[in-house]
């Protein structure tokens, strides 16, 4: 979703002012550039206003002067479309004309050439654009961050900090995203004072400027994590995990940020201490896991399973018993995630497999595929009848992987399942297991079902009959009689 929102942020950032119907951009349609010229001064404003715009789009040079004198049209649909224009071709000679254009009576066409002037990219610029920071619409003075940021002049820092302050939220966005593209450390302390701003931009484009200026940002952030302010807390905390720098002077200030008040820092701390992954941080995330909060405790089993250390082996088996589902689902998780053989978890993961949640039984199903205990067997035969098919599923799944023969009977009725998932998922154990006892049920699953069930269980006794100490001949006539569409 993230990064969904700053796609269409930079979208914005980058996309020309919408152009209205009357202002439609005419195609070239074979008009040459000279023909084009001449339009600029067609009696029809509408004509004008389309040629000025397809000069534009064509972005030949010699359109330049013509279109200089355009943006004096007493017409404002021209007068936008030749200032549009301009930008567009990109010419160093568009920037003194359009530069009063900033003061036109127009909010369009000041826009229009806040707009232009930023594309063209010019220093002379950078006052007047300064200037239209105060403009009385809020578009123009948008315009007027995106092109400072554009040029990124460091005259434009402190009259951007300034619109940091703005009422409208989307010139305070476009301020925190000139400041990242400008990258001068004096506007770290005032980003990280907007962090309590409310709206959702602001903060993104304010986490992007600090990720911009970068080393810099890490000192005044960490401090940050003790302003008396929460919500800046908490973005400071989000924001050090963004940041592309791992910094050890992070790790005491984000573990003391285990104890803040406001669980979402602690949260975000517990994020940012899994990402950094030093060692001084595995004893107060394990502490994390007895916190007050369930979303707290579900970021800490989150941040502790990805720490292969012994010392987090046994809080992970209580976060087996968390009051909270989430935080069981997401500790039986972690020994799928870890893939690791832990032999001693396999009674507390058996123990899950009753749990009254069916995501933290199907985990611990899971999990014990990876153990291959042989302890899980007779449990995990149970676990086919559970009335949750994912459950069903993972448990026929993992009784293939441990290959225990006492599961060849339970995995044969389960062929008869009324979920498809669970009849291949079981199919495909009785291949792991090889049992020849398997091949007619198999054979009778196969005839009264899809084609995507049947091609399982010929795959299913394929693999049982190449194990078995038959000859090859003998094995294919038996796969062609029990299969007899193979033929």
């Amino acid at each position: 979703m993230k990064r969904l929102l700053l796609i269409l942020l930079l979208g914005m950032v980058l996309a020309a002012p919408v152009l209205s119907l009357q202002t439609a951009v005419a195609e070239k349609s074979g008009k040459d550039v000279d023909s084009l010229i001449k339009d600029l001064k067609n009696d029809n404003s509408t004509v004008r206003a389309n040629a000025a715009a397809a000069l534009g789009r064509i972005k030949d040079t010699r359109a330049v002067v013509p279109l200089i004198q355009a943006i004096k049209d007493n017409n404002i649909y021209v007068q936008r479309e030749a200032a549009r224009s301009l930008g567009l071709i990109n010419d160093t000679r568009a920037a003194e004309p359009l530069i009063p254009l900033l003061k036109d009576n127009n909010g369009s066409a000041r826009e229009n050439a806040a707009w232009s002037l930023g594309l063209i990219n010019d220093t002379r610029a950078v006052e007047p654009l300064i200037q239209a920071l105060k403009d009385n619409d809020s578009n123009v003075r948008f315009r007027a961050d995106w092109a400072l940021g554009r040029i990124k002049d460091t005259r434009a820092v402190e009259p951007l900090i300034q619109a940091l302050k703005d009422n409208n939220s989307t010139v305070r966005w476009g301020a925190a995203w000139a400041l990242g593209n400008i990258n001068d450390t004096r506007a770290v302390k005032p980003l990280i004072q907007a962090l309590k701003d409310n709206d959702s931009n602001v903060l993104l484009n304010i986490e992007l400027a600090l990720g911009k200026i970068g080393k810099p940002a890490i000192e005044p952030l960490i401090q940050a994590l003790k302003d008396n302010n929460s919500q800046i807390r908490e973005n400071a905390a989000y924001i050090i995990g963004t940041v592309p720098i791992i910094d050890t002077r992070m790790v005491g200030p984000l573990i003391g940020a285990l104890k803040d008040n406001d669980s979402y820092v602690r949260g975000m701390a517990i994020w940012d201490l899994s990402i950094i992954r030093d060692p001084r941080a595995i004893e107060p995330l394990i502490q994390a896991l007895k916190d007050n909060d369930s979303l707290v405790r579900f970021d800490a089993v989150s941040a502790v399973m990805s720490i292969n250390d012994s010392r987090t082996e046994k809080p992970l088996i209580q976060a087996l018993k968390d009051k909270n589902s989430t935080v069981r689902r997401q500790a039986a998780f972690a020994f799928i995630f870890r893939g690791i053989n832990y032999t001693w978890a396999v009674v507390p993961l058996i123990e899950a497999l009753k749990d009254n949640d069916s995501i933290v039984r199907g985990n611990a199903a899971g999990a014990l595929s990876i153990a291959r205990d042989s302890r899980a067997v007779e449990p995990l035969i149970q676990t086919l009848k559970n009335n949750d098919s994912v459950v069903r599923g993972n448990a026929a799944d993992t009784l293939g992987i441990i290959k225990d023969t006492r599961a060849v009977m339970p995995l044969i009725l389960v062929l008869k399942d009324d979920n498809e998932t669970v009849r291949i998922n079981a199919a495909m154990s009785l291949a792991k297991i090889k049992d020849l006892r398997a091949l007619g049920p198999l054979n009778q699953t196969a005839n009264m079902s899809t084609d995507r069930v049947r091609e399982a269980m010929r795959t299913a006794s394929v693999a049982i009959l190449s194990d078995s100490n038959l000859t090859h001949d003998y094995s294919a006539s038996v796969v062609v009689g029990y299969f007899p569409y193979m033929k």
